[in-house]
Formats: structure tokens, sequence, C-alpha cells
């Protein structure tokens, strides 16, 4: 081996991002070491972009050799976006491709470069920013600005399609003394006991958020005033038959 070639391969395995270096016939030349840390696949498992696409990416196998096939018919680097693979141990990650043209080899094949970018953490910290934006931090409810937006967005359907509404308003009662007499770890574990009462109580079609403190807010389309106080009676009723325990203490709480 020419020392250029040593350099190359050294180079190579010390890129702290998958490469993988792969021919128009198929044939994967070089997996970086990278590349088998994060999928488990080393160039045994893995000799072909055939096998490669089968165990990585299953069903949508054709899918991404065609997205191959088209990178040796250009001559500059092709961005080709996030894709989902699955590793040796069947986990899933998120990569970020490029891929590029390097050149023929002593044969004449074209060769081509493939390098990604593990983007799976990235993308899970932006899920959950997107649920942290609409959820309450301590019930898991949707918050008051997401209850807020989803409120106007039924009213309008329901005057666009003429069916009643209903709103309910519940207060737990007597928080602050609960806060006082018990320490607020208490009063955040009657909130969250609250919050999973209300949320098993209601249909598909409702909803329920936290409107800020002890204050919570149901909306039930599709119910009109008589209905919504009906089930606001049963649903207060449920509440102050329950006792929860916290720590060593035993509690009670009702709403109105």
């Amino acid at each position: 081996m020419k020392s250029e070639d040593k350099y190359f391969i050294r180079a190579f395995n010390l890129a702290p991002f998958p490469v993988l270096i792969h021919s128009e016939d198929g044939t994967i030349q070089l997996v970086s070491e990278q590349w088998t840390k994060i999928t488990g696949y080393s160039l045994a498992d893995i000799p072909t972009i055939s096998k490669w696409t089968e165990l990585a990416y299953g069903t949508k196998k054709e899918e991404v050799e065609a997205g191959i096939e088209a990178l040796f018919k250009q001559d500059t680097v092709i961005h080709e976006g996030e894709f989902k693979i699955q590793t040796k141990s069947g986990d899933y990650r998120i990569w970020e491709f490029s891929s590029g043209p390097l050149g023929v080899d002593e044969t004449g094949r074209r060769i081509a470069i493939s390098m990604a970018m593990d983007i799976t953490d990235r993308k899970k910290l932006e899920e959950q920013l997107k649920v942290d934006a609409v959820r309450d931090n301590l019930t898991s409810l949707i918050n008051r600005s997401e209850l807020m937006r989803k409120i106007d967005k039924e009213f309008n359907r329901a005057y666009r399609y003429d069916y009643p509404i209903s709103l309910l308003f519940l207060d737990l009662d007597h928080f602050k003394q609960v806060n006082d007499t018990y320490g607020h770890l208490a009063g955040d574990f009657l909130l969250i006991e609250l919050a999973k009462i209300l949320k098993n109580s209601i249909r598909v079609s409702d909803f329920v958020g936290r409107y800020g403190g002890e204050e919570f807010l149901m909306v039930l389309p599709e119910t009109n005033k008589e209905d919504a106080i009906e089930f606001g009676k049963r649903l207060c009723t449920s509440i102050a038959s329950k006792s929860f325990v916290f720590e060593d203490m035993t509690l009670n709480m009702t709403a109105s």
C-alpha cells in the first residue's frame, strides 16, 4: 500500500461522522469506523449497496437505491436529505446524507462517497420542544396557549356546522390550604392526579387543559348546556369520592 493510501485510510477512519465509499456496480469499497460504530455493520456485513439498503431501509430499499443510482449521473455533491435507518441491534437512527463523485478507479468504475450526520438526538430534541411548547410541564395536559388555540378552532367548527359546544371550568377547592398544610409537593401531586381523572373522563372528541394554577378547562363539542351541567356534577362527585395516598398521608380533594 502506498503511503498516500495509508494516510487516506487513516483520515477516512478518523472522520467524526459516518462515511462510505462505493462504486456504480453496487460494490462497497470502504466503511468508516464511525459508520460501523453507530450502525453495527462492518464491510463484511454490507459488501454491497443492495445489502446495506436491505438491512437499513427495509421496505424503502428500492426508493433509496433509485436515489443512489442517480448519484452516479451527477458531477457535484448532492444533499440527499434525512433518512431513517435501522441498526444491527434493531434501533433506529436518523441520518442526514450528502454524497458526491470521487472519479473512476483503475477498472473505469465510477466511485462515490456518501457521508452522513447522525441527527437522531437533534430530532428528538426538536420533537420534545414541540411538545413542551403546547404541554403543561406538571400535568402533561395542554397548556393555556394551546387550549385557547384549540378552543378558537373548535368554536369556528361549531359555528360552521351548527352544533352546540360547552366549556366547563373546574377549580380545585381550597388548594392554597392544601399547599400551606401539606406542602407544595402534595399540592402538585393532587394536580397531577386530578389531571389524570379529567383526561380519563372525556370522549375522544373532547379535550382538557390546565388553564392556570388549580384551574382546568374542559371543552365538550356537540354537547348542550344541560348535558354539560350533568356531566360536571357527575365528575365532581367522582372526584370527591376518591382518596389519594401521598407519602404517608391520605388526601382528599373536591372541585367545583
